[in-house]
């Protein structure tokens, strides 16, 4: 009795395995690349509020480097600042002098291109010669309003995302 012996041949295809392999790797790609997509208007909002911050250090530290100035940020638009000093000689409405950012970036930094808000109460926000903030130091030198609490600085974009910058009451501390 002969016994005959089939000799397979190996036919072309992708094994289980190999298919699975390459969906997984696909979906895996995918998923990456929706959350840096949506996650592109979250980065602008973080970088918008981490520039508001050394902007603020920044008016802080001028004002610990002065003795006859104060130096602030006012919010008076929805979404721009500007940097401002005073100087304690001056009076009435003429004592605020908009300065240029440094890296010129010019007087008024406008955050509308990055469809950004920013929402503060109690505007300005100034620096004495210490590094203390006050609500109305620019306005009146002889009897400023100290804070009576961390002063909340929020952010928003249009897609609902937000950031929060707390400026501590009574030293001035941004973290």
């Amino acid at each position: 009795m002969k016994q005959t012996v089939r000799k397979f041949k190996r036919q072309g295809g992708f094994t289980m395995i190999e298919v699975i392999s390459v969906l997984v790797i696909i979906a895996i790609i995918g998923a990456v690349a929706v959350s840096r997509v949506s996650s592109i208007s979250q980065s602008t909002l973080k970088a918008n509020a981490e520039r508001l911050k050394a902007h603020l250090r920044y008016a802080q530290l001028r004002a610990l480097n002065s003795t006859e100035r104060v130096w602030g940020i006012d919010f008076s638009g929805g979404s721009y600042y500007q940097l401002f000093y005073s100087l304690a000689s001056d009076t009435g409405a003429s004592n605020v002098h908009y300065v240029t950012f440094p890296g010129g970036e010019g007087s008024n930094i406008d955050l509308s291109k990055s469809n950004t808000t920013i929402t503060f109460g109690g505007n300005p926000l100034s620096f004495d010669t210490w590094g203390k903030p006050y609500k109305n130091l620019r306005a009146n030198f002889d009897s400023p309003v100290q804070q009576d609490a961390d002063r909340i600085i929020s952010l928003s974009d249009s897609k609902g995302n937000t950031e929060t910058i707390t400026i501590t009451r009574n030293t001035g501390y941004i973290p």
